[in-house]
Formats: C-alpha cells, sequence, structure tokens
C-alpha cells in the first residue's frame, strides 16, 4: 500500500478484538515515533509502552472514548490490548511540542496500521492517576495515550456535507466526515 492509500485508509479506531499485538510490532512504532521530525531537533518526547494485561485493564478504567457517540465507547471486552504514553521531558521544553507530538503519533498509527493494527490518540485521560499509576518522574509531563490493537471495527472515510461528527449509518457502519480539497484550499493573493 502506498502511503497516501495508508493515510487514507487510517481512522480512529475505539474497538479491539482481545488479541496481544506483537512486542516488537509496539517496539517498531516506537522507532517509528522516533523518527518523526522535531522542532529545532529537540526532540522533547518519551514513551512508555503499556502491555500487560493488568496494566493494560487500569489504564483503560482512567481514559475516555467518542465523547460525541457513547455507542462508538469500547466495552472492557472491546479494550486495547496495548497503549503507548506520550511524554513530554520537561528538561527539552519546546513552544512547538504540539506540532512534535502529532508528527510523532500519526507516524505510530501508521505504522501499527501497515501492520493491521488500529489506534486511537486520546486526550480526555485522568493525567494525574496516570502518571501516578505510571510513576512519572516530576521532569516528564503526561502529553497524551495512543491506544492499540487489533480493530474489532471498521471506519470508512465519507464527504463532509455541513457536520463534522461522526456517526454509525442505517446498516450500523461507522462514517467519519472528511472534508476535501476543494472545501479546505483557498486562495492567497
Amino acid at each position: 500500500m502506498s502511503t497516501f492509500d495508508l493515510i487514507c485508509a487510517r481512522r480512529t479506531i475505539r474497538k479491539f478484538r482481545q488479541e496481544p499485538v506483537p512486542h516488537d510490532l509496539l517496539m517498531r512504532t516506537i522507532e517509528a515515533a522516533c523518527m518523526a521530525p522535531s522542532a529545532m531537533n529537540r526532540q522533547p518526547l518519551k514513551y512508555a509502552l503499556i502491555e500487560e494485561p493488568e496494566l493494560c485493564k487500569k489504564v483503560f478504567s482512567l481514559i475516555r472514548f467518542a465523547g460525541s457517540l457513547p455507542a462508538a465507547r469500547p466495552t472492557q471486552q472491546e479494550a486495547p490490548t496495548a497503549y503507548i504514553a506520550v511524554l513530554a521531558d520537561r528538561n527539552l521544553d519546546t513552544p512547538w511540542l504540539n506540532a512534535d507530538v502529532g508528527a510523532s503519533v500519526q507516524n505510530i498509527l501508521l505504522t501499527a496500521l501497515e501492520q493491521g493494527v488500529g489506534g486511537c490518540q486520546l486526550g480526555a485521560i485522568d493525567y494525574e492517576a496516570l502518571s501516578a499509576l505510571f510513576g512519572l518522574p516530576e521532569h516528564l509531563k503526561l502529553n497524551s495515550i495512543v491506544a492499540l490493537g487489533y480493530p474489532a471495527m471498521t471506519a470508512q472515510a465519507v464527504p463532509f456535507a455541513g457536520d463534522t461528527k461522526y456517526y454509525y449509518d442505517e446498516d450500523g457502519a461507522f462514517k467519519v466526515p472528511k472534508r476535501t480539497p476543494q472545501q479546505v484550499l483557498i486562495s492567497i493573493k
């Protein structure tokens, strides 16, 4: 699959089969994250890999999925089988942290998808409780969590028609409205 096709195929996955993702594949996603561009090459991001089932259950209890569509929220039987915590090293502070995180997480998600693994970046998380659970030192700040696993759902991009809210159609298929290049391209004079 070409890079463009992989990008177009990547949708947020929130429900997972209870099949562990191989450790080597998870490490490959972190390697891809390390290859992401970083403003001024500061490389302020660190990663914590969570794949032990009991710890995954604890993480699942401290995160929230799909706030605008309750039916899209996973049950414990559809929970991710792995997580990557994205951490910002305060000793390498940068005003471009969000750009670094975005590039890094996209690399994680695309590398995972290439191997059939779906994912979801989460910011609706209990930062304080997760930081304590992970035993993070003071200089590392939890930025977000990437949930990973083999998909137990499909999601399809559909043309934007006035509303960006994702939804299930009448056949139960998960749809994600996306604007087209024609809808977002502006002319600059």
